[in-house]
Protein backbone atom coordinates (compact mmCIF):
# COMPACT_ATOMS: atom_id res chain seq x y z
CA UNK A 1 0.00 0.00 0.00
CA UNK A 2 1.43 3.47 -0.96
CA UNK A 3 2.03 6.00 1.57
CA UNK A 4 0.81 9.91 1.17
CA UNK A 5 2.43 12.47 1.06
CA UNK A 6 2.28 13.80 4.48
CA UNK A 7 3.49 9.99 5.25
CA UNK A 8 6.16 10.41 3.02
CA UNK A 9 7.32 14.34 3.80
CA UNK A 10 6.53 16.20 6.90
CA UNK A 11 6.02 19.72 7.84
CA UNK A 12 9.52 20.24 9.44
CA UNK A 13 10.93 18.19 6.28
CA UNK A 14 9.33 21.06 4.11
CA UNK A 15 9.05 24.07 6.14
CA UNK A 16 11.23 27.08 4.76
CA UNK A 17 12.51 27.74 8.59
CA UNK A 18 14.12 24.00 8.53
CA UNK A 19 17.90 23.74 7.85
CA UNK A 20 17.16 21.53 4.65
CA UNK A 21 15.21 24.01 3.20
CA UNK A 22 12.55 21.52 1.98
CA UNK A 23 15.07 18.95 -0.14
CA UNK A 24 13.94 15.35 0.41
CA UNK A 25 16.42 12.71 1.30
CA UNK A 26 17.01 10.16 -1.06
CA UNK A 27 14.62 7.76 0.21
CA UNK A 28 11.96 10.57 0.41
CA UNK A 29 12.39 11.46 -3.05
CA UNK A 30 12.21 7.81 -4.28
CA UNK A 31 9.14 7.27 -2.59
CA UNK A 32 7.86 10.50 -3.70
CA UNK A 33 8.60 9.16 -7.53
CA UNK A 34 7.24 5.98 -6.55
CA UNK A 35 3.87 7.17 -5.75
CA UNK A 36 3.77 9.26 -8.98
CA UNK A 37 4.56 6.18 -10.84
CA UNK A 38 0.74 5.24 -9.99
CA UNK A 39 -0.61 8.57 -11.10
CA UNK A 40 -2.12 7.11 -14.59
CA UNK A 41 -2.11 4.14 -16.68
CA UNK A 42 0.81 4.71 -18.73
CA UNK A 43 3.03 5.72 -16.11
CA UNK A 44 2.17 2.10 -14.18
CA UNK A 45 3.39 0.72 -17.56
CA UNK A 46 5.88 2.80 -18.47
CA UNK A 47 9.63 1.70 -17.39
CA UNK A 48 11.36 4.20 -14.56
CA UNK A 49 14.68 4.95 -13.41
CA UNK A 50 15.98 7.27 -10.66
CA UNK A 51 19.40 8.64 -10.73
CA UNK A 52 21.74 10.64 -8.66
CA UNK A 53 23.62 12.50 -11.80
CA UNK A 54 21.20 15.15 -13.73
CA UNK A 55 22.84 13.95 -16.70
CA UNK A 56 24.38 10.52 -17.32
CA UNK A 57 23.44 7.50 -19.79
CA UNK A 58 21.58 4.34 -19.54
CA UNK A 59 23.52 1.23 -19.89
CA UNK A 60 21.73 -0.85 -23.21
CA UNK A 61 22.81 -4.91 -23.50
CA UNK A 62 21.76 -6.91 -26.00
CA UNK A 63 22.70 -9.85 -27.79
CA UNK A 64 22.65 -10.92 -31.90
CA UNK A 65 19.88 -13.63 -33.44
CA UNK A 66 20.64 -17.10 -35.08
CA UNK A 67 23.80 -17.25 -32.18
CA UNK A 68 23.41 -21.48 -31.73
CA UNK A 69 25.72 -23.46 -33.53
CA UNK A 70 25.82 -27.66 -33.93
CA UNK A 71 28.55 -28.81 -31.11
CA UNK A 72 30.27 -32.12 -31.50
CA UNK A 73 31.86 -33.29 -28.27
CA UNK A 74 35.20 -32.89 -27.54
CA UNK A 75 36.21 -30.41 -29.84
CA UNK A 76 36.35 -26.26 -29.60
CA UNK A 77 35.69 -24.59 -32.58
CA UNK A 78 36.74 -21.20 -31.40
CA UNK A 79 33.67 -19.91 -32.11
CA UNK A 80 32.57 -17.31 -28.85
CA UNK A 81 29.21 -15.06 -28.72
CA UNK A 82 29.67 -11.61 -28.40
CA UNK A 83 27.19 -9.06 -26.18
CA UNK A 84 26.22 -5.55 -27.69
CA UNK A 85 26.94 -3.05 -25.27
CA UNK A 86 25.86 0.46 -25.62
CA UNK A 87 24.10 3.51 -23.66
CA UNK A 88 21.53 6.11 -24.37
CA UNK A 89 21.90 9.75 -23.22
CA UNK A 90 19.78 11.47 -20.64
CA UNK A 91 19.59 15.39 -19.74
CA UNK A 92 17.04 16.29 -17.46
CA UNK A 93 15.16 19.09 -17.00
CA UNK A 94 14.52 21.15 -13.96
CA UNK A 95 11.05 21.74 -13.57
CA UNK A 96 8.52 23.36 -10.66
CA UNK A 97 5.05 23.84 -10.04
CA UNK A 98 4.32 26.82 -7.23
CA UNK A 99 0.92 27.67 -6.08
CA UNK A 100 -0.12 29.77 -2.68
CA UNK A 101 -3.26 29.91 -0.60
CA UNK A 102 -4.28 32.38 1.84
CA UNK A 103 -4.83 32.29 5.44
CA UNK A 104 -8.57 32.82 5.43
CA UNK A 105 -8.98 29.68 2.86
CA UNK A 106 -7.35 28.07 6.14
CA UNK A 107 -9.65 29.31 8.36
CA UNK A 108 -12.76 29.12 6.62
CA UNK A 109 -12.31 25.49 5.36
CA UNK A 110 -14.31 22.41 7.60
CA UNK A 111 -11.73 20.82 7.54
CA UNK A 112 -8.96 23.38 8.78
CA UNK A 113 -5.31 22.73 8.80
CA UNK A 114 -6.07 18.97 7.12
CA UNK A 115 -7.20 20.63 3.66
CA UNK A 116 -3.57 21.72 3.18
CA UNK A 117 -2.41 17.77 3.11
CA UNK A 118 -5.59 17.45 0.47
CA UNK A 119 -3.99 20.18 -1.92
CA UNK A 120 -0.70 18.92 -1.66
CA UNK A 121 -1.54 15.30 -2.83
CA UNK A 122 -3.97 17.42 -5.53
CA UNK A 123 -0.87 19.09 -6.52
CA UNK A 124 1.52 15.81 -6.48
CA UNK A 125 -1.25 14.34 -8.85
CA UNK A 126 -1.49 17.03 -11.10
CA UNK A 127 2.23 17.01 -11.30
CA UNK A 128 2.20 13.49 -12.10
CA UNK A 129 -0.07 14.06 -14.96
CA UNK A 130 2.11 16.70 -16.11
CA UNK A 131 5.19 15.26 -16.49
CA UNK A 132 3.62 12.50 -18.27
CA UNK A 133 2.19 15.38 -20.64
CA UNK A 134 5.34 16.84 -21.26
CA UNK A 135 7.16 13.54 -22.26
CA UNK A 136 3.86 13.05 -24.68
CA UNK A 137 3.68 16.18 -26.31
CA UNK A 138 6.92 18.59 -25.18
CA UNK A 139 8.53 19.87 -28.30
CA UNK A 140 11.49 22.22 -27.67
CA UNK A 141 11.12 23.82 -31.47
CA UNK A 142 7.54 24.98 -30.45
CA UNK A 143 6.87 28.14 -31.46
CA UNK A 144 6.26 31.19 -29.75
CA UNK A 145 2.86 32.05 -30.74
CA UNK A 146 1.68 28.93 -28.85
CA UNK A 147 -0.67 28.96 -26.03
CA UNK A 148 1.07 26.59 -24.01
CA UNK A 149 4.78 27.73 -25.07
CA UNK A 150 6.19 27.61 -21.49
CA UNK A 151 5.08 24.21 -20.59
CA UNK A 152 5.60 22.55 -24.34
CA UNK A 153 9.30 24.13 -24.76
CA UNK A 154 10.52 22.19 -21.75
CA UNK A 155 11.45 18.78 -23.81
CA UNK A 156 11.37 16.98 -26.55
CA UNK A 157 8.26 13.87 -26.23
CA UNK A 158 7.66 10.87 -26.99
CA UNK A 159 5.55 12.21 -30.19
CA UNK A 160 8.28 14.24 -31.45
CA UNK A 161 11.43 11.43 -31.02
CA UNK A 162 9.05 8.67 -32.74
CA UNK A 163 7.65 10.87 -35.09
CA UNK A 164 11.36 11.83 -36.76
CA UNK A 165 13.11 8.72 -35.71
CA UNK A 166 10.48 5.95 -35.36
CA UNK A 167 7.97 4.24 -37.84
CA UNK A 168 5.42 7.14 -39.30
CA UNK A 169 2.12 6.63 -41.05
CA UNK A 170 0.62 10.22 -41.86
CA UNK A 171 -3.14 9.26 -42.31
CA UNK A 172 -3.91 12.69 -43.07
CA UNK A 173 -2.07 13.06 -46.42
CA UNK A 174 -2.42 9.34 -47.54
CA UNK A 175 -5.17 9.08 -50.21
CA UNK A 176 -5.91 5.24 -48.98
CA UNK A 177 -7.10 6.56 -45.61
CA UNK A 178 -8.25 10.53 -45.94
CA UNK A 179 -7.21 10.84 -42.34
CA UNK A 180 -10.55 8.47 -41.55
CA UNK A 181 -9.92 5.68 -38.91
CA UNK A 182 -9.44 2.19 -40.30
CA UNK A 183 -8.54 -0.89 -39.11
CA UNK A 184 -6.30 -0.79 -42.04
CA UNK A 185 -4.56 2.13 -40.10
CA UNK A 186 -3.60 -0.17 -37.34
CA UNK A 187 -2.50 -2.90 -39.46
CA UNK A 188 -0.20 -0.78 -41.96
CA UNK A 189 1.53 0.65 -38.53
CA UNK A 190 2.40 -2.74 -37.47
CA UNK A 191 3.92 -4.00 -40.68
CA UNK A 192 5.98 -1.23 -40.81
CA UNK A 193 7.70 -2.43 -37.48
CA UNK A 194 10.83 -5.11 -37.79
CA UNK A 195 9.25 -8.12 -37.01
CA UNK A 196 11.63 -8.65 -34.37
CA UNK A 197 9.78 -5.97 -32.46
CA UNK A 198 6.70 -7.00 -32.66
CA UNK A 199 6.25 -8.81 -29.30
CA UNK A 200 4.02 -9.12 -26.70
CA UNK A 201 4.40 -5.92 -24.78
CA UNK A 202 3.74 -4.11 -27.74
CA UNK A 203 0.82 -1.23 -26.56
CA UNK A 204 -1.39 0.97 -28.53
CA UNK A 205 -1.30 4.33 -26.96
CA UNK A 206 -4.63 6.72 -27.89
CA UNK A 207 -6.87 8.98 -25.88
CA UNK A 208 -10.64 8.04 -24.71
CA UNK A 209 -11.73 10.02 -27.45
CA UNK A 210 -10.01 7.95 -30.07
CA UNK A 211 -10.97 4.77 -28.87
CA UNK A 212 -14.10 5.58 -28.71
CA UNK A 213 -14.08 6.80 -32.66
CA UNK A 214 -12.83 2.97 -33.44
CA UNK A 215 -15.19 1.31 -31.17
CA UNK A 216 -17.82 3.73 -33.17
CA UNK A 217 -16.12 2.31 -36.26
CA UNK A 218 -16.15 -1.34 -35.87
CA UNK A 219 -20.34 -0.87 -34.86
CA UNK A 220 -21.21 0.61 -37.74
CA UNK A 221 -19.61 -2.01 -39.74
CA UNK A 222 -21.31 -4.74 -37.58
CA UNK A 223 -24.70 -2.91 -37.68
CA UNK A 224 -24.44 -1.80 -41.90
CA UNK A 225 -23.05 -5.33 -42.99
CA UNK A 226 -24.51 -7.36 -41.00
CA UNK A 227 -21.20 -8.83 -39.39
CA UNK A 228 -20.12 -9.57 -36.25
CA UNK A 229 -16.52 -8.31 -34.62
CA UNK A 230 -14.84 -9.87 -32.17
CA UNK A 231 -15.05 -8.06 -29.09
CA UNK A 232 -11.79 -8.37 -28.47
CA UNK A 233 -10.74 -6.31 -31.63
CA UNK A 234 -12.95 -3.72 -29.67
CA UNK A 235 -10.27 -2.93 -27.05
CA UNK A 236 -7.27 -4.92 -28.44
CA UNK A 237 -7.00 -4.44 -32.79
CA UNK A 238 -5.13 -7.25 -34.28
CA UNK A 239 -4.12 -8.40 -30.63
CA UNK A 240 -2.20 -5.91 -28.95
CA UNK A 241 -4.21 -4.61 -26.15
CA UNK A 242 -5.12 -0.71 -25.82
CA UNK A 243 -3.89 1.78 -22.99
CA UNK A 244 -6.27 5.22 -23.02
CA UNK A 245 -3.77 8.00 -22.32
CA UNK A 246 -6.03 11.04 -21.78
CA UNK A 247 -2.67 13.92 -22.70
CA UNK A 248 -2.65 12.05 -25.82
CA UNK A 249 -3.88 14.10 -29.29
CA UNK A 250 -7.36 12.94 -30.60
CA UNK A 251 -5.10 12.86 -33.89
CA UNK A 252 -2.16 10.14 -32.90
CA UNK A 253 -2.02 7.00 -32.17
CA UNK A 254 1.77 5.46 -30.70
CA UNK A 255 2.66 2.09 -30.77
CA UNK A 256 5.09 1.00 -28.27
CA UNK A 257 6.21 -1.25 -25.88
CA UNK A 258 5.63 0.76 -22.91
CA UNK A 259 9.01 -0.79 -21.22
CA UNK A 260 10.34 1.19 -24.07
CA UNK A 261 9.57 4.39 -23.30
CA UNK A 262 11.96 4.95 -20.28
CA UNK A 263 10.96 7.90 -17.46
CA UNK A 264 13.92 9.34 -15.44
CA UNK A 265 13.91 11.48 -12.52
CA UNK A 266 16.46 12.38 -9.74
CA UNK A 267 16.98 12.07 -6.26
CA UNK A 268 17.35 15.75 -6.26
CA UNK A 269 13.83 17.35 -5.56
CA UNK A 270 12.49 19.84 -2.95
CA UNK A 271 9.22 20.09 -1.15
CA UNK A 272 9.42 23.25 -0.20
CA UNK A 273 6.61 25.92 2.37
CA UNK A 274 6.90 29.45 3.55
CA UNK A 275 4.39 30.37 5.77
CA UNK A 276 6.12 32.35 8.62
CA UNK A 277 8.76 34.78 6.28
CA UNK A 278 8.18 38.04 6.24
CA UNK A 279 6.64 38.60 3.17
CA UNK A 280 3.95 35.05 3.60
CA UNK A 281 3.03 37.34 6.90
CA UNK A 282 2.13 40.54 5.19
CA UNK A 283 0.21 39.03 2.49
CA UNK A 284 -1.32 36.44 4.74
CA UNK A 285 -0.80 33.43 2.55
CA UNK A 286 0.79 30.15 2.30
CA UNK A 287 3.36 29.50 -0.56
CA UNK A 288 4.63 26.05 -1.46
CA UNK A 289 6.56 24.93 -4.27
CA UNK A 290 7.47 21.31 -5.83
CA UNK A 291 10.74 20.93 -7.46
CA UNK A 292 12.06 18.01 -9.44
CA UNK A 293 14.18 16.87 -12.57
CA UNK A 294 12.81 14.11 -15.34
CA UNK A 295 13.54 13.51 -18.92
CA UNK A 296 12.33 11.01 -21.25
CA UNK A 297 14.27 8.65 -23.67
CA UNK A 298 13.37 5.97 -25.81
CA UNK A 299 15.62 2.59 -25.74
CA UNK A 300 14.97 1.13 -29.12
CA UNK A 301 13.50 3.80 -31.64
CA UNK A 302 13.52 1.29 -34.36
CA UNK A 303 10.66 -0.69 -32.64
CA UNK A 304 8.25 2.73 -32.39
CA UNK A 305 5.60 3.72 -34.79
CA UNK A 306 3.03 6.66 -34.99
CA UNK A 307 -0.01 7.42 -36.72
CA UNK A 308 -0.87 11.13 -37.15
CA UNK A 309 -3.31 13.46 -39.39
CA UNK A 310 -6.22 11.38 -38.10
CA UNK A 311 -9.65 13.60 -38.10
CA UNK A 312 -11.03 14.87 -34.91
Amino acid sequence: MSRSNFQIVTEKDINSGSISHGRLRPWQAEAFHMQTFEATPLAQAMRHEIHVEKSGEIDRIGVNKRIIRETTEGVDDGYRVGVNFGGINYQTHRVRAPWECTEQFFEENKEGEKIGQKLMSLMTNQVACDVEDSEINGDEAVSASNPDYEFLKINDGFIKKITTGGHLLDAGQSTSYGGHIDYTVFSALLKSLPSKHRTAGLRWLMSPTRLLDWNEYLLGKAVNSGGIVPDSFYDSPFKIPTIEVPNMPDGTILLADPQNLVDIRTLNMRIRKDDQSVHAMYKEKRYYVIILDFDCVIEEIDATGIVTGLAI
